[in-house]
């Protein structure tokens, strides 16, 4: 539909303003969440660090190698820029925020090529992207909006293919299709489906031009990685899987996790309900679409979404959600265009749906944050769940000789990444052992023959056990006559849960490790200890 010269200019206006709303929203977030340091996502850069000091894909220097990380490609783009310098926290943030606003505009292509929508309705579509849920997600410093941005090239490259019969998209779909693997392995689930679609249409296409296409940019490459991962780390399944992935059909985490999103993103779930009751929608894009978000849905309830921060597991789906509701979006977008009311109430109204439309979880002063501003809150370095443990590695990275400690932690991330000290991954995301022993004598065992140096125990102000796995439980340990090698050192309190730490008797420099742990990082001590030493004594 043609706009007149004057509606073009109202529209101008209004998609300028709502553009500078969420920009500045996205700024607010930005500045608010800077001092966030997500634990997981130091478990990446320290993978990262070691590949790019010449160590190799390993957890702890001069050990097998090791994967604790389903993000591979993150890991070998950070590399080279670790070897430069260049801190990755901050690197792997700007490259999520660059991915959000790549993402939109992929995003105003879709709606512009195949759902024929106007630049305004498309434009205002694609500006979603830029809501703020995206941009607590780009802060966690993980690989979240990467992936995003990768599936919906994905989808806009299968969907140019189809439509255009021009090789070079096939190529572009077969790149982006081992992008997202590498950046998340589920992401395969969107490249099956889009080769089943194939298989469906086979008649109508040329598989000659489909195989010459994809079998040097995805096949082979594939191939290629997935042979040189058995040889590397003599298994194809990362160790987050044998930890993560449920036995059962039902993950309580993953249920908690997908009826948070779900719920969270219900306005746009309903629109792209609605948009298949719309007989002229039903194509191949929108199809392919909504099978992706299903079979998502249903492996995520497999999964145990451990530390689901701003659904970092789920918030990928966003896009496609979006470009599932676009038939509707368009519907009223463009009925908004031809209304010549008045510009402000346009505004208003349009500024309103952007708000609500998704993300009714987050806090109102993010929302109004002009509110805050006046206050310069956002200049205050925030406090969350990891600050303390950020606190707690930069102190106790000062320990002479600390890269030759070897530390048992539970949260491994933070403190190993700025320590570098050799790590026991208690809860085995970084340990091929016990991420794949079942057995509870046999995990004691392993724990106490490694002998850490230096030990974290977790547990609640109630004393009932804490953290991930088997080994996460105090108990099991303090019942065992071994641990009575260790003394118990002093207390830091975590904000949600304390860590007690114990030092082992037979270090060598045990007496000077106590001692720096109760200058620079304890905050209490508790005397007499409270539990079961194993028969050891507490000084």
């Amino acid at each position: 539909m043609a706009f007149s010269l004057a509606s073009r200019k109202q529209s101008l206006v209004i998609c300028s303003l709502i553009f500078l709303y969420f920009a500045l929203l996205l700024f607010y977030v930005i500045m608010t969440q800077r001092g966030v340091h997500f634990d997981d996502a130091f478990i990446t850069y320290r993978y990262a660090r070691n590949l790019a000091d010449g160590a190799g894909i390993t957890w702890n220097i001069g050990q097998r190698p090791t994967e604790g990380y389903t993000n591979f490609l993150l890991v070998i783009l950070l590399a080279p820029f670790i070897r430069l310098g260049l801190d990755p926290f901050w690197l792997t943030r700007f490259l999520n925020i660059l991915a959000i606003l790549a993402s939109a505009v992929v995003l105003f292509n879709i709606g512009r090529e195949y759902f024929q929508m106007n630049r305004v309705s498309a434009f205002l579509a694609a500006v979603i992207m830029l809501h703020p849920i995206g941009a607590y997600a780009a802060m966690l410093g993980l690989e979240t909006c990467l992936y995003t941005f990768a599936l919906l090239l994905v989808l806009f490259y299968y969907n140019s293919y189809l439509t255009k019969k021009n090789k070079r998209y096939l190529l572009y779909f077969g790149l982006s299709s081992l992008a997202v693997f590498w950046l998340r392995p589920e992401g395969m689930l969107l490249v099956i489906i889009c080769l089943a679609n194939f298989f469906w249409h086979r008649r109508s296409l040329d598989w000659r031009e489909i195989g010459s296409a994809l079998l040097p940019a995805f096949f082979l490459p594939l191939i290629v990685y997935l042979v040189w991962k058995y040889w590397y780390f003599g298994d194809l399944f990362p160790n987050p899987y044998y930890l993560k992935v449920s036995g059962s059909f039902f993950s309580d985490l993953g249920y908690k996790s997908v009826s948070k999103y779900l719920t969270l993103m219900s306005p746009l779930l309903i629109l792209g309900l609605i948009s298949f009751f719309l007989e002229e929608s039903r194509n191949t894009l929108m199809v392919v679409t909504a099978i992706f978000v299903l079979v998502n849905i249903l492996f995520f309830l497999r999964v145990d979404t451990i530390m689901d921060y701003h659904n970092r597991f789920l918030y990928p789906l966003t896009p496609m959600l979006v470009v599932l509701a676009l038939p509707v979006l368009k519907i009223g977008f463009e009925g908004v265009g031809r209304n010549q009311g008045n510009i402000i109430v346009k505004m208003v109204v349009l500024v309103l749906f952007f708000t609500i439309i998704i993300g009714r979880d987050y806090d109102a002063k993010d929302r109004f944050f002009v509110f805050t501003l006046s206050k310069m809150k956002m200049m205050k370095t925030p406090v969350n769940i990891f600050y303390k443990e950020y606190l707690v590695a930069n102190q106790l990275a000062r320990y002479p000789g600390i890269r030759n400690l070897k530390i048992a932690i539970p949260d491994a991330g933070l403190i190993p990444y700025y320590t570098r000290a050799q790590v026991l991954d208690v809860v085995g995301l970084n340990d091929t052992f016990i991420s794949r022993e079942k057995n509870l004598g046999k995990l004691i065992n392993y724990y106490l023959d490694q002998k850490p140096d230096l030990a974290f125990m977790p547990a609640r102000a109630n004393w009932l056990r804490i953290g991930h796995g088997p080994l996460g439980d105090y108990s099991v340990l303090a019942r065992d006559s071994r641990w009575a090698d260790y003394t118990y050192a002093g207390t830091v309190n975590v904000i949600y849960y304390y860590y007690h730490l114990f030092v082992r008797n037979n270090y060598l420099k045990s007496k000077q490790l106590r001692n720096f742990l109760r200058l620079y990082v304890v905050e209490r001590y508790l005397d007499p200890f409270p539990l079961p030493m194993g028969g050891g004594k507490s000084r």
